[in-house]
């Protein structure tokens, strides 16, 4: 045969190839039309909403597609509640699972804003994340069975009964409260049933001093907490944690045997976790209190301690005392340093 019997055998085989690998399927796509619904919606996905919004005017089935979009993105200067109750309300009607809310506008502690009771009945919702520099104010009625993970970020609230349900949702696995604010709640409960993460970064003190922060989780796993050891944490079911985090200051106007108090319970209800990490100073404010030292919780599980602060001076007595209750210590790490007693001399 000779050369264009070749060439003609090369393109015949490299095709059959080609149809072997891609099988039964479509090869006619020569227009954006052409192409699968799952494509588009690909696509679409990644314009802006706004853009993905104005193909609905091609066709109808290009308007049926820009209602699927799976992510939905409103950027919004303008305080328009009335545009933005439309967004919240198009998003639950397609059964949102993840929604993500920011009203990052200037704050008037005078005014109170209610959450959209759609949102809080919402039976898709899996992911709720909340940020907003307003105080809010939680429906009586809270109904998300299938929440699990909700971050609430530098926002206010002042009705505590209602949060609270927010707060204890039956599915909830993480919890996350950033820099929020419950000045007038005595005692704020946190009581997911099947809680396994819960982070609180306090960094205004936004609970109410005298209060207490109850987390009643009896599955919880994770705990990470910021903000002052004033504060009063306490946790009902101890000894399912793992791991914990601590990174905490001591606020000026509290009292030295107060905050001793607070970071000895502290102790006490971490003394079953694996892995323990320390970014306060706590542990001074109890080294003179030798009824505190006397009976020093045993950490019997605790494998790994990691101390990231300024450099720890050896002659602690709460230190050893701390070191010689941990009888399964594996890793011990001190990120500041040491100090020995000639350094602290000199």
């Amino acid at each position: 045969m000779g050369e264009n019997g070749e060439g003609t055998d090369a393109t015949v085989l490299v095709s059959s190839k080609f149809k072997e690998l891609i099988g039964t399927q479509d090869l006619s796509c020569k227009r954006w039309c052409d192409l699968p619904d799952a494509i588009l919606l690909h696509v679409l996905d990644f314009l802006p909403t706004g853009a993905a919004m104005r193909t609905s005017v091609l066709s109808k089935r290009w308007r049926h597609l820009s209602r699927s979009v799976p992510t939905l993105v409103f950027d919004e200067e303008e305080n328009d509640k009335s545009r933005i109750s439309t967004w919240i309300g198009a998003a639950i009607r397609r059964k949102v699972q993840e929604l993500n809310l920011g009203f990052i506008v200037e704050a008037r502690p005078s005014v109170e804003y209610t959450l959209p009771c759609c949102i809080l009945r919402c039976e898709t919702l899996v992911k709720f994340h909340l940020e907003s520099l307003h105080n809010f104010r939680v429906p009586s009625l809270v109904c998300l069975p299938n929440l699990k993970v909700l971050t609430l970020d530098h926002v206010g609230f002042r009705d505590g009964n209602s949060l609270e349900k927010l707060l204890s949702c039956p599915s909830l696995e993480e919890l996350s409260l950033k820099g929020c604010r419950f000045h007038e709640m005595e005692v704020s409960n946190i009581g997911a049933p099947n809680l396994l993460k819960f982070s609180i970064a306090d960094f205004f003190k936004g609970f109410n001093r005298h209060g207490q922060v109850r987390i009643q989780g009896a599955r919880i796993k994770s705990l990470h907490y910021s903000g002052p050891y004033g504060c009063n944490l306490a946790i009902s079911c101890p000894s399912s944690l793992v791991e914990a985090a601590i990174a905490a200051f001591n606020p000026v106007e509290e009292q030295p045997g107060q905050c001793a108090d607070h970071v000895f319970k502290l102790l006490k209800d971490l003394s079953n976790v694996e892995h323990l990490t320390l970014f306060f100073e706590g542990l001074q404010v109890i080294d003179k209190r030798k009824d505190f030292l006397n009976s020093f919780p045993v950490f019997r599980s605790l494998t790994q301690l990691k101390w990231h602060i300024s450099p720890m001076y050896l002659g602690f007595g709460v230190l050893q005392v701390m070191l010689s209750q941990c009888p399964c210590l594996r890793s011990l790490v001190f990120s500041g340093g040491l100090i020995e007693d000639s350094e602290m001399d000199s």
